[in-house]
């Protein structure tokens, strides 16, 4: 039955818009090492596609553990990872203009993703993105991915994503986009104690943004965070790396 299997994710992706002659040659669920959880690759890929999620990020991630020679089920198990966090990001997501061009939905699904795997959660990741879409509609795309990196990077600090993405939502409504130059400069200057102790602080700095009018750079000046792209790797998660913890309690990261 393997062929069966392996034929249906091909037209799974070809339906899908993902499957080039080269990618359906080489559908990896098709690889002999992973019959054993055959099935519920098929499924994942099938279940993204008709969710209008992206498949081929799944099928990333199932070489990516392929190439690393991890096993079977850790295979499995980050496939379904990346799609149970497709399924929270997308209506995050939707919080975008209603103009925003696919390519533009596409890379601000990548970062939730991203924000999702350093531990934000999805609740407090969707007030933070309808605040940062309603204070600036026209640069939503522009500042919401630099929201989400300036909450990657804060959270891989090791200040906890939950505390990293309220502090990046607070920063943000004490002098917008560019106060976040200036939450990652308080940052720098806080350690020692717990991820939660440390988180508090962070929490403190950016209430205090307004107070001591270090808003960082306004105008969409670069925060010196890195922004999210869809590099074309499959999305982070703590599937297949070890000992890269994060600040969320140990989660990796993988590309």
């Amino acid at each position: 039955m393997r062929w069966v299997h392996a034929a249906a994710l091909v037209a799974v992706l070809l339906a899908s818009g993902v499957g080039t002659r080269a990618h359906a040659q080489t559908a990896p669920v098709d690889d002999p090492r992973l019959a054993s959880v055959r099935d519920r690759l098929v499924a994942a890929v099938r279940a993204a596609d008709g969710a209008g999620l992206p498949s081929d990020w799944i099928v990333l991630k199932i070489r990516e553990g392929l190439a690393k020679r991890a096993h079977p089920e850790r295979i499995a198990l980050a496939a379904e990872l990346v799609l149970s966090r497709m399924r929270d990001a997308q209506p995050i997501g939707r919080l975008m203009p209603a103009t925003s061009r696919q390519d533009d939905r596409r890379a601000i699904l990548r970062a939730l993703l991203d924000a999702l795997a350093a531990g934000a959660p999805p609740g407090e990741l969707g007030s933070l993105v309808r605040a940062i879409v309603a204070a600036d509609p026209a640069h939503a795309q522009r500042d919401v991915l630099r929201g989400l990196a300036v909450l990657t990077e804060l959270s891989e600090r090791g200040f906890g994503g939950a505390a990293a993405t309220r502090a990046t939502r607070v920063a943000h409504g004490r002098g917008g986009s560019g106060a976040w130059s200036g939450l990652l400069r308080s940052a720098v200057g806080i350690s020692g104690g717990s991820s939660a102790e440390r988180g508090q602080r962070l929490e403190q700095s950016a209430r205090a943004l307004g107070r001591d009018g270090d808003h960082g750079e306004r105008g969409g000046a670069s925060d010196g965070a890195s922004h999210p792209a869809d590099r074309g790797g499959p999305p982070h998660d703590d599937a297949f790396d070890q000992g890269r913890g994060r600040g969320s309690g140990g989660r990796g990261r993988a590309p």
